[in-house]
């Protein structure tokens, strides 16, 4: 009774003096969590006083312990409840419908905060970064990628807003990284509003022969040489705080190939707009021109002309330093940026590069060239592998959930079964049902030895505390159930026992 009547004190204290504003820094959420402590903690205490003396306080002190408990979860996780319009909870974009149509088995790299952490994981898409507890050799490697990946904290990971420095990044090749997903509207580092350029090689653009202020809702023309198009750079001059600029890409015969928007804030800008025209079909005819067509939403816009009253601008082309590239996708505000040399996050391996040294085996998976047929291990195969890679006839994922991976593989020679996940420790392993280990593979995936012939590889979550941490569930359920026991019945025990007792 002590204790709790201190307790009390102490947070109905803290509890008044963040009602009566002296910790305004904090939310009022914050000063509601502290009352609903507070309350009930208080009921409980005179409860406890009372229960010296008559049972009933000794049951409804019980009872305000449970309903305690519960009042202060609920309000620990009520906000996460999606009380809104359902269809403002997580809706559905072209983005997210491309990804869930697209990505598979594999995984996307987010820049930045283009898709939020997590937010993805309802859409049934993978992300290499999120908000979470990350192992230590999936943190090494995440760090020896892009250094800046845990600025947010140990738990909450993102990859650069700059997609120019994760172009050729072998060890996102290794995760099973098949997107990057980047922010339209990204600006330049140390910017406000500079937009950052579309990764490959603009076209030379034609002289200027003058500027033309642009008409909102009005479409401006130019031409470009049919191609590979990763978008267009606009040079542009805006006196709005927020303009929409709109570009359409068409055939002669009107029908559109791409098109995309983006903001641009006041200033002289060379305006990037993304379009994912790099696999246009049908594939166009030598000499063939398409048409480009430009909007604005707000007046003070102008732009420069060429001959023949034409709007001046540059196709954007992929070139060989972003060749591992392809734009796939750009609406929504977000450009997808499909990796060419990805391997898959559930692959096979015939081959070995065994590294002893940690840091020599983290570098080389973070930097050296991915060749598929190659897993990194730190100790010596498990058994022989052949002499030259040896792809599967046959191999297909009959399951990949959050607790279970089971792949049917058949190949004429032995090799690893590689899965870039977590899976190096709390997984267990069986080929055709007999266990087998998981090593570690590319730093912090894991990979299971497979011999030739056909076999089913199954990994499944099996965290080494589950049998204690059952254990103590068990022991602590039963103990509140013998804590729920009305207490007249150990009065009624005491008096039997006393009664038994010869007098």
């Amino acid at each position: 009774v002590t204790v709790l009547v201190l307790i009390t004190g102490l947070v109905g204290s803290v509890g008044a003096l963040m009602v009566h504003g002296h910790y305004k820094g904090l939310s009022s959420s914050v000063r509601q969590d502290v009352l609903i402590a507070a309350v009930p903690l208080a009921v409980i205490t005179v409860l406890a006083v009372f229960a010296l003396r008559w049972r009933w306080a000794r049951q409804g002190a019980l009872v305000a312990l449970v309903a305690a408990v519960g009042l202060q979860a609920l309000a620990a996780t009520s906000f996460y409840w999606p009380t809104g319009d359902r269809s403002q909870f997580y809706p559905s974009f072209g983005v997210t419908r491309y990804l869930q149509a697209n990505t598979g088995h594999d995984r996307i790299g987010n820049l930045g905060y283009t898709l939020r952490p997590n937010v993805t994981a309802y859409y049934g898409i993978r992300t290499i970064t999120g908000h979470g507890f990350f192992p230590k050799p999936m943190k090494d490697l995440l760090l020896a990628i892009d250094p800046s990946s845990f600025q947010g904290g140990p738990t909450y990971s993102l990859l650069t807003p700059l997609a120019s420095k994760l172009v050729n990044e072998p060890g996102l090749d290794r995760l099973g990284v098949r997107y990057l997903a980047a922010d339209v509207d990204a600006v330049l580092p140390g910017t406000l509003s500079n937009p950052q350029p579309l990764l490959g090689t603009v076209d030379p653009l034609l002289s200027s022969t003058g500027s033309q202020p642009l008409t909102p809702g009005t479409s401006y023309r130019a031409t470009i040489a049919a191609g590979a198009v990763r978008g267009v750079s606009l040079p542009l001059t805006a006196t709005a705080a927020r303009t929409t600029v709109t570009v359409v890409l068409s055939r002669a015969d009107g029908s559109v190939i791409a098109s995309d928007s983006r903001h641009i804030a006041a200033g002289d800008w060379q305006v990037p707009v993304p379009l994912a025209a790099e696999s246009a079909s049908p594939a166009p005819k030598p000499g063939e021109r398409w048409q480009v067509r430009v909007t604005v939403d707000q007046a003070g816009v102008t732009a420069k002309t060429t001959d023949g009253g034409l709007i001046q601008l540059g196709a954007v082309r992929p070139d060989p330093a972003t060749s591992s590239l392809k734009l796939v996708y750009a609406g929504d505000g977000v450009v997808l940026w499909q990796r060419l040399n990805y391997l898959p996050r559930i692959h096979w391996a015939s081959q070995a590069t065994v590294i002893g040294a940690d840091k020599a085996r983290l570098a080389a998976t973070a930097d050296s060239p991915v060749d598929p047929s190659q897993v990194i291990l730190a100790s010596d195969p498990a058994g022989p592998l052949p002499a030259g890679p040896v792809a599967p006839s046959a191999m297909r994922i009959d399951e990949d959930s959050a607790d279970t991976i089971r792949v049917s593989e058949t190949s004429s020679a032995a090799g690893y079964l590689v899965v870039a996940d977590n899976v190096q420790d709390d997984f267990a392993a069986t080929v055709d049902g007999h266990a087998a280990p998981i090593v570690a593979a590319d730093y912090a995936g894991g990979g299971v030895y497979v011999p030739a012939g056909s076999h089913q590889i199954t990994l499944k979550y099996a965290p080494k505390g589950r049998k204690t941490g059952t254990a103590i569930t068990g022991v602590s359920g039963l103990a509140l159930i013998l804590l729920a026991l009305p207490p007249v019945w150990w009065t009624r025990l005491r008096r039997r026992r006393r009664a038994a007792q010869p007098s």
